[in-house]
C-alpha cells in the first residue's frame, strides 16, 4: 500500500503530482508516461480531473445503449474471442484446456 500524500498535496486529484519547482505533472495510469500541465494549480487540477473522467468513465450512456451505438454484448464478445482463437491456429487440445479454465 502506498503512503498517504503530504498535507499540501491531499487536495490534488489522482494521477496529478507536483515537482520540486512547483510544476504539475499528470501521469497516465495506462502507460505511466508523464505530461506537464503547467504551474497554475487550478488549471492543472481541471486538466487532471477531465483526463481522469475520460479514462475511468468507460460506461455507455443510456441514450447510446438504447440506440445501440458501439455497444458489444457479452455473447458477441465471446463469439469474437472464439474467432480470434481459431485464427491463431491453436491445436484442438488447447481448446479443451481453455474450456476447463
Amino acid at each position: 500500500m502506498a503512503r498517504k500524500r503530504k498535507p499540501d498535496n491531499r487536495d490534488l486529484p489522482p494521477n496529478l503530482y507536483v515537482r520540486n519547482n512547483g510544476y504539475y505533472c499528470y501521469r497516465d495510469p495506462r502507460t505511466g508516461k508523464e505530461y506537464g500541465v503547467g504551474s497554475v494549480k487550478r488549471m492543472a487540477i481541471n486538466e487532471a480531473v477531465a483526463m481522469n473522467m475520460q479514462i475511468f468513465d468507460q460506461r455507455h450512456s443510456l441514450v447510446d445503449r438504447i440506440n445501440k451505438v458501439n455497444t458489444l454484448s457479452v455473447t458477441e464478445w465471446i463469439a469474437r474471442f472464439k474467432e480470434k482463437l481459431h485464427q491463431r491456429g491453436l491445436r484442438p487440445k488447447r481448446f479443451k484446456n481453455i474450456r476447463k479454465d
